[in-house]
């Protein structure tokens, strides 16, 4: 019995020291996402010399991996995924990529962990960005909404509505 209950006990401190470091276990999985995948400027040159094709075959699983992993940190930590998805929209925007349901799904989910932070103005062009490049993606009607809620609630409006 005395067995069990230290089994528990230890099982219970692992889990708490897990959510309690989840920020800093994501940030260190995607530094090694990084590591393997290369530099940016690297990432950035290949897109630009690469054809389409063989960029997404080189590039496509590293952000897979940051798109699994950002599915999981999404249900545990807002802070987790405000890391991982900002650095790796930001990473692969202008890149092939950009096109990709991984991407448009990190985008999505960066905009709703900007917007449940309560930073309607930094969600905002997060969510106006995923309706101009995912105009028939599988989260528009949710950003559809947000964008326009923000507009009536906020008065936000595109810089060229101005």
């Amino acid at each position: 019995m005395k067995t069990v209950l230290l089994f528990l006990f230890v099982l219970a401190l692992g889990g708490f020291y897990g959510f309690t470091h989840i920020p800093q276990m994501a940030a260190s999985y995607d530094q090694s996402i990084d590591a393997d995948e290369g530099s940016l400027d690297t990432l950035k040159n290949d897109a630009q010399t690469m054809d389409e094709k063989a960029f997404n075959a080189k590039y496509s699983d590293f952000l897979h991996k940051r798109e699994i992993a950002g599915a999981i940190e999404f249900v545990l930590s807002d802070a987790a995924i405000l890391g991982t998805s900002k650095h790796a929209v930001e990473r692969y925007a202008g890149t092939p990529l950009e096109k990709s349901n991984d991407y448009a799904t990190l985008l999505y989910r960066y905009g709703q962990a900007v917007d449940n932070a309560g930073d309607f103005r930094g969600a905002y062009p997060i969510y106006r960005r995923y309706e101009t490049l995912f105009p028939s993606g599988e989260f528009f009607g949710v950003t559809h909404r947000a964008v326009t809620q923000m507009q009536i609630n906020h008065g936000l409006q595109d810089a060229t509505t101005n």
